[in-house]
């Protein structure tokens, strides 16, 4: 079965952020990495999670490409949202662990110079907006930061990356 670009693109995002190592209780592990599905039952938020949501695709037709035929542009939206659950006694504070994993995530993303083309699927991705959330009852902290693809696909085949 073949995989639309969508699917590829977030494929390699998770490959990528798989390879996040934190520190927890004095050791090193790899960070839990989700895509949750639609009800999250397969989930429960815990210290050091990553979840990547896809968001919406949306045309780019300035970026479009004449042709035979011609290939339509658009940037899809990722949220990477990273979850951070101290204990009560903790002296660091919560913020600083959610900058920690915020920038190993966006360190996994982007592990050399053509990081940007996820494999030839996009023509151009960068960083949007990180948005922290404070726990409001004791319970996780953390932060979701923005990611957008660009990538262009044939008008006749939505399967078919040009």
């Amino acid at each position: 079965m073949a995989f639309t670009p969508e699917e590829r693109i977030a494929v390699e995002i998770l490959r990528r952020l798989k390879t996040v190592v934190v520190e927890e209780d004095q050791h090193t592990r790899l960070a839990e990495v989700y895509r949750v599905n639609r009800d999250a039952t397969d989930w429960t938020p815990e210290n050091n999670a990553i979840v990547l949501v896809q968001g919406s695709a949306s045309r780019l037709p300035e970026l479009d490409c004449p042709g035979n035929p011609p290939a339509n542009a658009y940037q899809l939206e990722f949220a990477i949202v990273g979850f951070i659950r101290q204990s009560d006694r903790e002296e660091l504070a919560d913020q600083s662990e959610v900058n920690q994993l915020v920038a190993l995530a966006k360190r996994s993303i982007t592990p050399d110079s053509n990081w940007y083309t996820f494999g030839g699927i996009c023509h151009d991705a960068e960083f949007g907006d990180v948005t922290p959330f404070v726990p409001s009852n004791g319970s996780l902290a953390g932060a979701s930061v923005q990611l957008n693809v660009a990538y262009k696909v044939s008008e006749l085949d939505p399967f078919l990356v040009r």
